[in-house]
């Protein structure tokens, strides 16, 4: 399983740990988990919110 911090994913994604972290606190990264004030958070997690935030232009097409 690939869990990483908030600063990994934020590398990880090109987004900033700030951004986030208010997204866990406001429960729009379901499974985040804060551990010894620190937020982890699994990949699956961080790709489906990325995907579901992206607007229909920005979006990959799928092969048919």
């Amino acid at each position: 399983m690939a869990f990483f911090n908030m600063k990994q994913a934020a590398q990880e994604f090109g987004t900033s740990a700030h951004t986030l972290r208010l997204a866990a606190k406001q429960g729009k990264l379901p499974g985040a988990r804060r551990i010894g004030g620190r937020w982890f958070v699994h990949r699956a997690t961080l790709e489906k919110y990325f995907e579901s935030s992206l607007s229909p232009e920005q979006q990959q097409p799928t092969a048919a």
